[in-house]
């Protein structure tokens, strides 16, 4: 990977857009200037053109008289500035010129004085024996006393504009690149300043590792970009720690919730291979280790199911289903497992709800609502189980007459691994994953829970999730959480 530095492209950039400016400036300033004297230039012509003609008329047509004039006149100029002069008679043949013009004549287009019967007409540039560019003026006279003179010429030379030209040109020789250095030093130091914060920012930004995520970037006291760019860092170092933290705490109940069952399978297994080990304790042992393994076994697809979830790796089947059938299956479940225990059996109203869901996920929230219930009930006690439709939402509940849960632990319940107090003695050998698993599938249906408990008294759960027509209206006008876009896609 080529490595490229943002201060050198800021003032590459910079100094490049500076120097078109400068020269689009300087080209149209020298264009403009140009374009002004050569204007005066064309003006200065028509003067002498007048001046000609008004001339030629005080002389009655004796342009010869002029020759002998030795003071400076329209038809016999001063030597500066440079201006020829030079009349025509009707034949085209020339009659005079101009003292400055030597042995000199100025150019005649024939075909255009055929053409020019009044007015005047300035020529393209040209040069005078490839010595000095000059500029023609070409005019019909006026008749004097009757008779037709001809027609007129005034030149005049382009020293001054060339001369102009030259200055604006060898200036901007000088000027632009002189500016493109110093815009190339400005840039720098402005790229260096405005990228200072940020190397600021990069330096912290290294220095916070996984032994230090507690730590933070120092807030801007203005908001502009670089501040946005430290409160997003900031926010991702929060939820890194937050995860990290999570991780830790994952890697800890993982592995105390693996090592328990783990040593007393380790332990059965040494007892049923002692020589002196009668066969009842063997099959004892047997049974504690196949009990064991089942345990383990669903503590790891529980896990496996968080996980997949959660990356989005298994995409639930969003489809418009009953959620009575499922309710149905949930019941004769329930039925097994609280007889087992001794248990009683509540069955309530099973009302028919369609909602949009994945029934799987949906059998397995219920099963694990209806596995605490029984697992955390003493003997004797009481299961209740219904699904209940109330306006635009289905309810699912389950409740029990178990241990409860306190206060203060409600609000921990749905966290992996956490199991409350009341219910460890109980020895189930729960490993605090159903909650969990209940809270990701209803974020995934965008439904709730509801919780309600007394300690020695029991607990109910309600399930709220939304009927088919109102879950379909809510993804259509407010769009779906992250969980629900994999779930869709």
């Amino acid at each position: 990977m080529s490595r490229r530095s943002i201060r050198f492209e800021l003032t590459f950039w910079y100094s490049l857009i500076m120097a078109l400016t400068l020269l689009i400036v300087g080209v149209a300033i020298e264009r403009l200037a140009y374009n002004r004297i050569s204007a005066s230039i064309d003006n200065s012509l028509r003067q002498g053109a007048y001046a000609i003609i008004n001339e030629v008329a005080l002389l009655k047509g004796d342009v010869g008289a002029a020759m002998a004039d030795t003071q400076g006149t329209s038809l016999n100029p001063p030597p500066w500035p440079p201006r020829y002069v030079q009349l025509l008679d009707t034949n085209m043949a020339v009659v005079y010129r101009s003292r400055n013009l030597g042995a000199f004549q100025l150019p005649v287009d024939t075909l255009l004085l055929r053409r020019l019967r009044s007015g005047m007409v300035i020529a393209p540039d040209m040069k005078l024996l490839d010595r000095e560019r000059f500029r023609v003026i070409t005019f019909r006279m006026r008749p004097v006393k009757g008779s037709p003179i001809g027609w007129g010429q005034v030149a005049l030379s382009l020293h001054d504009l060339d001369r102009a030209k030259r200055k604006n040109r060898l200036a901007l020789a000088f000027i632009i690149p002189g500016a493109i250095v110093i815009s190339a030093v400005l840039g720098r130091w402005l790229a260096t300043r405005a990228l200072q914060p940020i190397e600021q920012v990069n330096r912290t930004a290294r220095h916070i590792g996984a032994t230090n995520l507690h730590e933070r970037l120092a807030p801007r006291p203005v908001e502009d970009e670089v501040g946005r760019l430290i409160d997003t860092l900031n926010d991702l170092f929060e939820r890194l720690e937050q995860n990290f933290i999570q991780i830790n705490r994952f890697s800890a109940d993982v592995s105390h919730e693996l090592r328990t069952p783990l040593t007393i399978i380790q332990g059965e297994a040494e007892v049923a291979l002692k020589p002196t080990a009668a066969p009842e304790e063997m099959r004892q042992a047997l049974e504690v280790i196949v009990d064991e393994a089942r345990r383990m076994s669903q503590l790891v697809r529980n896990l496996l199911m968080l996980a997949r979830l959660e990356s989005g790796q298994q995409r639930p089947q969003l489809t418009r289903l009953s959620l009575r059938p499922i309710v149905e299956d949930l019941a004769e479940e329930a039925r097994y497992m609280a007889s087992t225990k001794g248990l009683t059996l509540e069955l309530g109203r099973i009302d028919d709800a369609e909602v949009l869901g994945d029934a799987v996920l949906l059998h397995q929230l219920g099963f694990n609502l209806i596995d605490n219930a029984v697992k955390y009930t003493p003997p004797g006690g009481v299961v209740a189980l219904s699904l209940e439709v109330a306006a635009t939402t289905a309810r699912l509940s389950v409740r029990d007459t178990g241990t409860g849960i306190e206060p203060g632990e409600l609000e921990f319940i749905f966290e992996r691994f956490y199991r409350s107090a009341r219910t460890r003695p109980l020895g189930e050998g729960g490993s605090g994953l159903g909650l969990s698993l209940v809270k990701q599938i209803l974020e995934i249906h965008r439904g709730s829970v509801q919780v309600t408990s007394k300690p020695g008294e029991g607990s109910r759960f309600v399930i709220i999730l939304p009927l088919e027509r109102i879950s379909r209206a809510g993804r259509r006008e407010a769009g779906s959480s992250p969980i629900g876009e994999r779930a869709l896609s």
